[in-house]
């Protein structure tokens, strides 16, 4: 437990970081002072970036150690470069998609293994070692495949509000045990583990009929058999 406990503290301090040396870099570049992607992270004029960013975060942190600062804006600047690189060659928008959808499915993931492990959820001892089985999985298997027709528009909305639901598809190979499963961990997650932060953030999904089927594979590995519709 105590290592479950600093490591949830590491990763607090590394998000901050994060957030912190973002924040000042995009300051910067309000002042005139942005970082040249056409240049290396080592040119001197992008080191007169990171010392201002390293100063500034110094300043309000002294504990902070400049090589994390450092390690962190050079994590930054390549990033934005490759970013940067994406919108010149026309795949910008489709990475950042791939990235949303990736996140989401590790969302879900998170979510529905928390529910598997969490004795409050209103499972069977049977289900519940089929749950706990499932999700080691992966997330392939257990998180939602999202629908292709939703537009930025509809993002926008669903961010700005609480009642925008997020259409997903489901899996051609899902057998009625399986489905049954996968929703006792969403309704145990909503109802017994998920504190208000997550319920503030939680997208509700649906499946809906006008969504095309999932062409994602069935799971192969031995064990598996329960999840899959009988021909």
């Amino acid at each position: 437990m105590k290592h479950s406990s600093q490591g949830q503290v590491d990763e607090k301090k590394d998000k901050h970081l994060r957030q912190s040396v973002k924040l000042l870099a995009e300051s910067q570049a309000h002042l005139g002072n942005s970082y040249n992607y056409s240049l290396s992270f080592d040119h001197q004029a992008n080191q007169n970036i990171t010392d201002k960013i390293k100063a500034d975060i110094l300043f309000l942190n002294k504990d902070e150690k400049e090589g994390d600062i450092v390690s962190m804006c050079r994590k930054y600047f390549t990033n934005q470069k490759k970013d940067e690189q994406r919108k010149m060659n026309g795949t910008y928008d489709k990475h950042r998609n791939s990235n949303r959808k990736r996140n989401a499915k590790q969302k879900i993931l998170d979510e529905r293994t928390l529910a598997a492990y969490d004795v409050r959820v209103d499972l069977t001892p049977e289900e519940r070692a089929k749950a706990q089985y499932m999700v080691g999985l992966g997330k392939e298997v257990v998180s939602s495949d999202e629908s292709d027709d939703e537009c930025d528009t509809d993002r926008r909305k669903r961010r700005k509000t609480d009642d925008q639901p997020k259409k997903v598809k489901e899996f051609f190979w899902a057998s009625d045990e399986f489905v049954t499963i996968r929703n006792k961990l969403d309704d145990g997650f909503i109802e017994v583990v998920a504190k208000p932060q997550h319920l503030r953030r939680r997208v509700t999904r649906i499946r809906d009929s006008s969504c095309s089927v999932s062409n994602r594979p069935a799971p192969t590995k031995e064990g598996c058999s329960w999840m899959l519709k009988l021909d």
